[in-house]
């Protein structure tokens, strides 16, 4: 059931709801999706007991976060490896945590574009199967017109967000979850 946030404020609900909507735009046929921001941003929203109203916080979630939160909230304990973290204590204040989101498209068939790539407060790393990358520094190009992946004053920063890609392809659990700070471009 699809709900808004003006819906929800309507809900009585004695437990935590966890929702998602992604936008999602059309794509010609034989055109790779574009990992731009509007087509990877998921807003999530949460309600329940213990979670403040009306809290907007910026902290980037991921599908992967949607079952230990919802484990979180119900006292549970998962069975397997979880890659993700609850967003419980990020919503009711915790401090935002850094952290890389893997963004990616599929399936990897030949013949079907896909990309591959990683997502941080502050940048965006894309591979695509063409060959092609895209480096983007959010902060200086929050809207993703100029990438800098051929510009060398970025090497630096284009390596270690290639490197934390390759480890979180084959990672599991906290090692999932380590962050290090990935270096911005030479002056």
């Amino acid at each position: 059931m699809r709900h808004d946030a003006v819906e929800l404020e309507r809900l009585d609900v004695d437990q935590p709801v966890v929702g998602d909507e992604v936008q999602r735009r059309r794509v010609e046929q034989g055109v790779t999706e574009p990992a731009h921001r509007g087509t990877i941003r998921v807003p999530l929203i949460m309600r329940g007991p213990g979670l403040p109203a009306g809290k907007h916080v910026k902290t980037m979630a991921a599908n992967i976060d949607l079952a230990p939160t919802i484990l979180d909230a119900a006292s549970a304990t998962a069975s397997v490896t979880l890659d993700g973290r609850s967003l419980l204590p990020i919503a009711r204040g915790a401090a935002t945590i850094p952290r890389a989101i893997v963004i990616e498209t599929g399936p990897k068939t030949t013949g079907n574009p896909w990309y591959v790539g990683l997502r941080t407060p502050r940048w965006k790393y894309v591979e695509r199967s063409t060959g092609e990358l895209e480096l983007y520094d959010l902060q200086s190009d929050p809207h993703e017109l100029t990438s800098v992946h051929a510009d060398p004053r970025y090497d630096a920063t284009r390596q270690a967000l290639a490197d934390r890609l390759a480890r979180l392809r084959t990672c599991a659990g906290a090692d999932c979850r380590a962050w290090a700070p990935v270096p911005g471009p030479r002056p």
